[in-house]
């Protein structure tokens, strides 16, 4: 489970925006599809509960889509392991923004094909070498465009939050489920609502991230690509928990640009205290077995 945070906007507020530290993580396992990979970089998840740079960049190939997962440890930042999505290769791209909840990574792909649907798949990568992946579930359509997951406590129950954004009309439908069951091997989650409003439009969103505070209430950070970070607080109700809605509260501009907002950023839960952003290039540079990006670290 990742850490619950005392107060989340102390936790923002206290990022330096205009001096973020750069790593830059090198691979040698090969890309399958080295054209594809760089059509772009469109999402990092961090691993949480850690001051660690490791974690995973999600993106597309023209075999599908991809992960990375790396470690960033001086001095020497490796990609530990490339996973290309394995169904039908050219049916399904576009992974997109993507956040972690302990180990379990949810990747999300969107179908070419009329009346296919996205589908989520979840990895483990609690071993980054050698990611597992558990199971699967489909989109009622065939956007899924980013995800975003958390975990909560409803009444003396440990449940976990799936955001999933539908980039095409700009709206997010979420999921619910017991902690005890995201990690096995059959897809427990259930629908719990689905935001139609207006305020994921405009400039669009890319990526997501989803933040409990200590109170067990949630919040979504939204990453825009013209570089401001947007909070909602998610308005609920129980019995059964669902969605229903969503409160802008605070919007955060003025980020240095050296990492690319259009493609991937998200938020690293360090500790009940403590909040990071990451960012990436667009692109990996070099070739299909010899290639770096860097990650850019506010904090």
């Amino acid at each position: 489970m990742n850490p619950k945070v005392t107060n989340i906007f102390a936790s923002l507020n206290a990022i330096n925006r205009s001096s973020p530290a750069k790593v830059t993580v090198k691979g040698t396992i090969k890309f399958p599809d080295w054209d594809g990979v760089n059509d772009h970089i469109q999402g990092i998840a961090p691993m949480n509960g850690t001051s660690a740079h490791t974690g995973c960049i999600a993106g597309s190939s023209s075999d599908g889509a991809y992960f990375a997962a790396f470690q960033a440890a001086s001095p020497n930042p490796l990609v530990r392991s490339v996973r290309i999505w394995p169904d039908r290769p050219g049916d399904y791209d576009h992974a997109g923004g993507v956040q972690l909840l302990g180990s379990l990574l949810p990747l999300s792909v969107e179908s070419d094909k009329d009346g296919d649907p996205a589908v989520v798949g979840f990895y483990d990568v609690a071993n980054l070498s050698s990611p597992v992946l558990k199971y699967r579930f489909n989109m009622p359509d065939r956007k899924g465009s980013a995800t975003a997951i958390t975990n909560f406590t409803l009444n003396t129950v440990e449940k976990a939050l799936l955001a999933v954004y539908e980039y095409d009309p700009r709206y997010m439908r979420f999921y619910v489920a017991d902690v005890t069951a995201i990690g096995g091997s059959v897809s427990p989650w259930v629908d719990a609502g689905r935001y139609t409003g207006d305020l994921l439009g405009g400039d669009q969103y890319q990526n997501f991230a989803l933040v409990t505070n200590i109170a067990n209430q949630a919040y979504l950070l939204g990453f825009r690509e013209n570089e401001e970070l947007h909070v909602f607080r998610l308005v609920t109700q129980s019995n059964p928990f669902r969605v229903t809605g969503m409160v802008r509260e605070a919007t955060y501009k003025d980020w240095n640009n050296v990492a690319d907002w259009r493609y991937g950023v998200g938020a690293q839960i360090v500790s009940s205290s403590q909040i990071r952003i990451f960012g990436t290039d667009k692109d990996p540079s070099g070739s299909d077995n010899n290639y770096s990006f860097n990650i850019y670290i506010y904090s």
